[in-house]
């Protein structure tokens, strides 16, 4: 494959690793687009829906995905760090 330094990781290792009380994860592929935050102490993954993510009492976004996300977010947002050397595996 070519490939050297990079890490996959999937989309279940990120939301558990990531995720907190103050933050929404956007996980923004070609194929689909859900946000993912945590309602006391459980794990919600929808759809991702513009005014519903505005209105969550959150601090920042964190994005990860192969796909633009709308410029309407009104939360700062984060890239996954070091994204140029992660290939996100989505199953």
């Amino acid at each position: 494959m070519g490939l050297v330094n990079y890490k996959i990781i999937d989309d279940i290792a990120l939301v558990k690793s990531k995720l907190t009380d103050d933050n929404i994860i956007i996980l923004n592929w070609s194929s689909s687009c859900n946000y993912v935050y945590l309602n006391n102490q459980e794990i919600i993954c929808t759809p991702l829906n513009i005014n519903i993510v505005n209105r969550l009492p959150k601090k920042y976004i964190l994005l990860a995905g192969d796909t633009p996300v709308s410029n309407r977010l009104s939360l700062p947002i984060y890239h996954y760090e070091e994204s140029d050397k992660v290939i996100f595996n989505y199953m």
